[in-house]
């Protein structure tokens, strides 16, 4: 796509047709980590004006991008954990305060919408927790791991949920 742009790809579905690519924005990997063909991965990059990279180490991708916002571990964020190979939802509270400057994925685009000036449609008045908590009372039931409500209570038991307050 970056290679060829404007030229129609396969994806098993009608082909799109891509224009340049000006800003590519990457989280959450290192493609020079599990890319196949590296050389081809560094002219595709280089076909881009600016690459942002939000990163908590200084990877390949890092180092090729143009922009690295620094952004948190998992043991520095709250945040669910799951796979395909388990049907569960894993709550993961946050074990240290992020490190210098870092900041979650969710606050720096936040702090991007505010600056935008669409923060508060971007947020809908909700801090990661928030959030978290939000998305956690949505889930299918089932899908949390060790979940139930009290039919007594109506209180949570049993989960360990730390963005669970009542």
């Amino acid at each position: 796509m970056l290679l060829h742009p404007g030229e129609p790809f396969d994806l098993q579905r009608p082909p799109p047709d891509v224009p340049r690519h000006q800003v590519g924005v990457l989280g959450g990997g290192n493609p020079f980590h599990h890319h196949q063909n590296i050389p081809r991965l560094r002219r595709a990059l280089g076909r881009v004006d600016t690459i942002v990279v939000h990163d908590p180490y200084w990877t390949a991708m890092a180092k090729h991008a143009d922009v690295v916002v620094p952004s948190t571990t998992a043991y520095e964020r709250d945040d669910y954990s799951g796979s395909r190979n388990d049907p569960l939802l894993m709550a993961m509270p946050r074990l240290a305060e992020p490190y210098a400057q870092s900041h979650c994925d969710y606050t720096t685009f936040a702090a991007l919408a505010d600056a935008l000036g669409f923060g508060e449609q971007f947020t809908e008045g909700r801090s990661t927790r928030e959030w978290l908590a939000h998305m956690y009372d949505k889930c299918r039931p089932g899908l949390i791991s060790r979940c139930r409500r009290s039919t007594t209570s109506g209180r949570w038991a049993g989960c360990g949920c730390p963005w669970r307050t009542g």
